[in-house]
C-alpha cells in the first residue's frame, strides 16, 4: 500500500511465510526464453543476491524467471512468487514449489482467488505488486511493445513503483534497449 496507494490489490492471497514481504527483495524478470549468455548471467545474479541475503522475487512461471528461481533455491535462498492465478494448480502440480512453502523458503502471493485460474490477463496485473515489493528490479527479456514484461517495467518506471530497474543492455531480445532509453 505504501508504494501503490490506489492501485494496490484491495486483498492478497498467500501461501508460506508473509514475513518475507518484510525482507530486502530482488526481482529478477523476463518471461522469454533465454538467448546467449543470458542464463548464466540470471544465475549468478540469483546466486549472488541470495549470498548477500536478499529474496528472490518472480513469477516463477517461465522463462528467467523459473531460471532465478531455480537457482536460489539451489543456493538454500528464499523466494517470492507473485501469480497471476492458479496459486492452487502451483501448489498441487509444482511439487518442488510446494515443499518450498513448506520449508517456510517461498511465499506465493496472489491478487485472485487461489483457485482462479493463471491467464495473460492476470499475468498482466501482477506486475504492480512484482515492482512494489522489490527494492530493484532487473529485467533480462523483454520484447518492445508487447508482453507483460514489457507492460509491467515500462509502467513501473513512469509510476516509480520500483527504487531502482535495471534493464540488461543486449540486443538479444527487442526490449532491452527501448527500456533502457525510457530510463
Amino acid at each position: 500500500r505504501e508504494v501503490l496507494g490506489l492501485k494496490a490489490p484491495p486483498m492478497l492471497y498467500i501461501a508460506g511465510r508473509p514475513e518475507l514481504m518484510r525482507q530486502s527483495a530482488i526481482a529478477i524478470l523476463g518471461a522469454l526464453s533465454a538467448k546467449g549468455d543470458v542464463e548464466q548471467r540470471v544465475r549468478q545474479l540469483a546466486r549472488e543476491a541470495t549470498e548477500a541475503g536478499h529474496v528472490i522475487l518472480t513469477d516463477g512461471q517461465n522463462g528467467l524467471g523459473h531460471i532465478a528461481l531455480d537457482e536460489a533455491m539451489s543456493c538454500g535462498g528464499r523466494a517470492i512468487l507473485v501469480l497471476g492465478g492458479a496459486m492452487a494448480e502451483t501448489l498441487r502440480n509444482r511439487p518442488e514449489i510446494a515443499n518450498l512453502v513448506r520449508e517456510r523458503r517461498a511465499l506465493l502471493v496472489s491478487q485472485f482467488h487461489p483457485d482462479a485460474p493463471h491467464t495473460p490477463s492476470h499475468a498482466q496485473l501482477i506486475s504492480k505488486c512484482l515492482y512494489a515489493l522489490s527494492e530493484a528490479a532487473f529485467v533480462f527479456a523483454c520484447d518492445e511493445d508487447k508482453g507483460s514484461t514489457w507492460a509491467g517495467a515500462v509502467e513501473a518506471l513512469r509510476s516509480k513503483w520500483c527504487r531502482f530497474v535495471y534493464a540488461l543492455d543486449t540486443d538479444l531480445y527487442s526490449g532491452n534497449r527501448p527500456l533502457i532509453a525510457r530510463g
